[in-house]
């Protein structure tokens, strides 16, 4: 979400369907998909599945920075700022449930952390603690640079 959907949006800046906010909306969803333990266990037992949910959140991303790049895209201030803020809070929320989960979420990980000597918790907390910081914080960031400029465009035109 934000590494190769944002690669692919720059690389290939004509291909963008639809609405930025209606793409963010996908995205989010399909994020938290894929932390619901049920969807978890479904991508981890059948290769199809994995990929099923891995298209659907790097496509949704995709097309999200997409139009989030598009020229056209800079008439709407208040969207550019509040999408990336969506994307931040359910990062962060997965983030947080992941990391203050009182017991492992995921039964696939209980025999696999073992041998890197760490408990299953220890692993969900650290990946949770992970997406709430590195998954978060550049959303946030790029949702209060984005009010920023608002702020300072709307300062602007109070002036004249």
């Amino acid at each position: 979400m934000l590494l190769l959907a944002p690669a692919l949006a720059l690389g290939w800046p004509k291909v963008h369907i639809g609405d930025m906010t209606g793409w963010a909306i996908v995205a989010a969803i399909s994020l938290s998909a894929w932390f619901v333990p049920a969807a978890y266990s479904f991508a981890w037992e059948w290769a199809a599945g994995y990929w099923v949910l891995q298209l659907a959140m790097v496509g949704a991303a995709w097309q999200f920075w997409s139009n989030w790049f598009h020229p056209a895209a800079e008439g709407r201030p208040l969207v550019m700022a509040g999408t990336p803020a969506l994307l931040a809070m359910v990062m962060g929320f997965v983030g947080a449930l992941l990391t203050f989960a009182p017991r492992p979420l995921y039964a696939e990980h209980i025999f696999t952390t073992v041998q890197f000597d760490v408990s299953a918790l220890w692993d969900q907390q650290l990946a949770g603690l992970l997406m709430w910081t590195i998954g978060m914080v550049p959303m946030a960031v790029l949702a209060f640079v984005r009010l920023g400029k608002m702020a300072g465009a709307t300062g602007e035109r109070a002036a004249c």
